[in-house]
């Protein structure tokens, strides 16, 4: 069943909704693309806007683009972010504020398929995105794609290594030292420290929470105890492991400070 007025196959235009609002084509276009500094009522545009919304009217997304050169949306690119159990939330606030905006957010997890990852990006500026949010599941320095200095770009949960794009990442080092400074008020002298990897690596989440680990420990008048701190695999195997060698030693901790949750649930 079609709606009066309209022809059936594409639907109502803007001159159907002119027709219902009693005012011109050129007032209605104004009103649904707000455009700034128009001079139109309130009450015109109370009409205009009831009028679209019985008739089902919807703007044409295309159109738009042509005419402005970027859509209303974001995109977002991230190697497992989507299929990880707690960095899915990252997606989640990015959604919810690209909806704030008045955008959608066009989302494409790689899987660390750096062909995919290009295609996708190409993809993406093809629709004509506003900007791209480029994600990595955990804290690391990352090569950020070329193609991305075509657009506004913002790198998250991760370091750009060139410096050329704006970064937003944990800190790392203030992580280490809440943790640690927690068990240090909770009564503890001996703190035992399951890392993520091996400091050599050079992972920001690696030396960053043992810099913090350190520094509640300096502050507590604590003396460092390389004994202490081991190197793990950041899975539940590797914390289980780590918690053994540990607690065998002559004198154990009475705590573990973790470096993940995954670590901690094998401790």
């Amino acid at each position: 069943m079609t709606r009066p007025g309209t022809s059936g196959k594409s639907g109502p235009t803007m001159h159907h909704v002119a027709a219902a609002a009693g005012v011109s084509q050129a007032t209605v276009s104004l009103v649904l693309n707000d455009v700034g500094g128009a001079r139109v009522s309130e009450e015109t545009r109370r009409r205009v806007h009831q009028a679209a919304k019985e008739l089902g009217y919807r703007t044409n997304a295309h159109a738009k683009v042509l005419r402005e050169g970027v859509a209303e949306m974001i995109g977002f690119v991230g190697d497992h972010v989507a299929t990880a159990p707690f960095a899915g939330k990252i997606i989640e606030g990015a959604q919810a504020r690209a909806w704030e905006a008045g955008m959608l957010l066009l989302t494409v997890n790689t899987g660390g398929d750096r062909g995919l990852e290009a295609a996708s990006l190409e993809a993406m500026l093809s629709h004509k995105v506003a900007g791209v949010v480029y994600a990595s599941m955990y804290h690391r320095k990352v090569d950020v794609p070329d193609v991305l200095g075509e657009l506004p770009a913002v790198v998250l949960n991760a370091q750009d290594r060139s410096g050329a794009f704006a970064s937003i990442a944990p800190s790392e080092v203030l992580g280490g030292y809440t943790a640690t400074r927690t068990l240090i008020r909770a009564g503890h002298r001996r703190i035992g420290f399951i890392n993520i990897g091996a400091v050599e690596d050079g992972l920001p989440a690696v030396v960053g929470r043992l810099e913090g680990y350190r520094k509640a420990l300096a502050e507590a008048g604590i003396a460092y105890d390389g004994g202490l701190h081991l190197a793990g695999d950041g899975d539940e195997a590797g914390g289980y492991r780590r918690t053994l060698e540990l607690m065998a030693g002559d004198r154990p901790p009475t705590a573990i400070f973790c470096g993940n949750d995954r670590t901690a649930w094998g401790a």
